[in-house]
């Protein structure tokens, strides 16, 4: 649609009485704001549901994490339980540990090879060399 000349030079005049008009410009200002309250209202009503959602899944993995802190500990405790230290057999060059602790038992404490199982054995570190340590599990 295109305007006349006259009706371009009408609708500046309109433009311009309304622009000077405090009236229109404050009724136009509280219409504005009052929209942009809402959107804001929205987002901030969003933004507090998110942030206690996000608060509650805090609270829960927390307990989960202290659960899983507290199931680990006892699995730590009970494979303690079930494990043997021995200290004062010194390490050997290329040692197969499993095989020198199983021929150490049945030599020093004088147990036949069917009477004991050894799962795990690996060597702990000590800070001196003469004082080897082993853990059995």
């Amino acid at each position: 649609m295109v305007l006349t000349s006259q009706q371009q030079s009408d609708v500046r005049d309109i433009i311009n009485e309304l622009i000077t008009d405090d009236n229109f410009l404050s009724k136009f200002a509280e219409c504005v704001a009052g929209k942009v309250f809402e959107r804001l209202d929205k987002k901030i009503q969003c933004l507090y549901t998110k942030s206690t959602e996000l608060e509650t899944e805090v609270v829960k993995l927390k307990s989960e994490n202290l659960n899983l802190k507290n199931r680990l500990n006892n699995l730590e405790q009970n494979q303690k339980l079930k494990s043997l230290k021995i200290i004062g057999i010194p390490p050997e060059t290329e040692e197969n540990t499993k095989v020198l602790v199983q021929k150490k038992l049945i030599e020093k404490l004088k147990l036949s090879k069917t009477s004991f199982e050894i799962k795990r054995c690996y060597r702990l570190k000590s800070t001196e060399e003469r004082f080897g340590a082993v853990c059995l599990e």
